[in-house]
């Protein structure tokens, strides 16, 4: 199973996606608690997989990209397919230019709550998730990479904006990773790294 700081640190970046959006307090809330659950398929992956020190081989990787459907079907158990849950757990590794998983869906077809988890949750990897082929970025090269695969159209620019740019990169990291601060709704965070915004 995914460590704990994993879906916290995603819900923190998601909750203030949100302040950023002028979502409002109650759908924030919502949205947020929603996203704890974005890897819950992974409870039914196999910990030698989840937990290996070394790069996946493909047929387990095959597992691995399983989780988000499993995930979707032990929600829609509870919760049926209409909630934010649901589609953020089914949509969060899909990707416009259908490279993604677990359906391969492309740009029309991917719901909105999907690719605002994927991308933070990418993020999220990115950042805090330490690989046996790589370590964890500092923020501003993680945030160079995602403009670099929204310009390959794996994306939408609309979720990714500059002002998105200065809102995540200090948001707080509980597990490994450069640490960031937290700012609250309302206030003005101090100036970030500057990073070309993909809105041309």
């Amino acid at each position: 199973m995914a460590p704990l700081y994993i879906p916290i640190n995603v819900m923190a970046l998601t909750l203030n996606y949100c302040f950023c959006v002028e979502m409002g307090l109650d759908g924030s809330k919502q949205f947020a608690l929603n996203v704890l659950f974005h890897d819950i398929g992974k409870t039914e992956v196999p910990d030698e997989i989840l937990t290996s020190s070394r790069r996946l081989t493909q047929e387990e990787f095959g597992v691995m990209k399983r989780h988000p459907s499993i995930g979707a079907e032990i929600l829609k158990q509870e919760s049926g397919e209409c909630s934010q849950a649901f589609w953020a757990v089914l949509h969060h590794h899909e990707r416009l230019d259908r490279t993604g998983y677990p359906q391969g869906l492309g740009n029309g077809s991917i719901s909105e709550y999907g690719q605002i988890v994927g991308a933070i949750d990418c993020y999220e990897a990115l950042t805090n998730d330490d690989r046996p082929y790589r370590s964890a970025m500092r923020p501003i090269e993680a945030l160079k990479l995602m403009k670099s695969h929204t310009d390959d159209g794996k994306y939408d620019r609309k979720y990714l904006s500059k002002k998105l740019y200065g809102v995540i990169i200090r948001l707080p990291q509980l597990g490994r990773g450069p640490s960031r601060r937290f700012w609250a709704p309302g206030s003005e965070p101090p100036p970030a790294p500057y990073v070309s915004s993909p809105s041309t």
